[in-house]
C-alpha cells in the first residue's frame, strides 16, 4: 500500500541538512543583528519556507501514492524529528537552572514556542498539502 515509504524516510535526512544551513545562515547574517529570540523566530520562518520548497520538489519528483500516504509520511517525519530532539536532549550536558523568561512561550526555545510547534505542524501537513495541490486538485 505504501510504496516508496523507505524513500520518504530517507528524504527526512536532507531536512536536517537544510535546518543546519538555515542555522548557519542565521549565525552569519541576521543573527548578529537581532536579539537571540527574534533571530530564532526569523530562522523558524525561514526554515518553514525552505522546508516547503524542498517538500514541494519532493512531491513532484517522488509523488505520494495518495493523501493518506502523504499524511503518514508527514507524521513519520514529525516522529523522527521529535525522537531526535529527545535523544539530543538526553545526550546534552545538564542545562543551567531555568530562568523565569525560559517559560515565556514567545521567547523560550523553539520547541517550546508556538511558532516552533507550528513548524512541526507544517512539517507534518506539508506533504499532504503539496500532494493535494499538485496531484489531487
Amino acid at each position: 500500500m505504501f510504496t516508496h515509504l523507505q524513500s520518504y524516510v530517507l528524504a527526512w535526512f536532507p531536512l536536517v541538512v537544510l535546518a543546519l544551513v538555515v542555522g548557519f545562515v542565521r549565525d552569519r547574517t541576521y543573527g548578529k543583528r537581532l536579539p537571540e529570540e527574534k533571530a530564532r523566530r526569523v530562522s523558524i520562518v525561514v526554515a518553514a519556507l525552505v522546508f516547503g520548497l524542498y517538500i514541494a520538489a519532493l512531491a513532484v519528483l517522488l509523488p505520494f501514492a495518495g493523501p493518506r500516504q502523504a499524511l503518514v509520511v508527514g507524521g513519520v517525519w514529525v516522529a523522527i524529528t521529535l525522537a531526535l530532539d529527545g535523544l539530543l536532549r538526553l545526550l546534552a550536558p545538564a542545562p543551567p537552572p531555568r530562568r523565569a523568561e525560559d517559560y515565556d512561550l514567545f521567547s523560550g526555545p523553539p520547541s517550546q514556542s508556538p511558532i516552533g510547534a507550528l513548524l512541526l505542524v507544517w512539517l507534518g501537513l506539508a506533504p499532504w498539502l503539496f500532494d493535494h495541490l499538485f496531484w489531487r486538485a
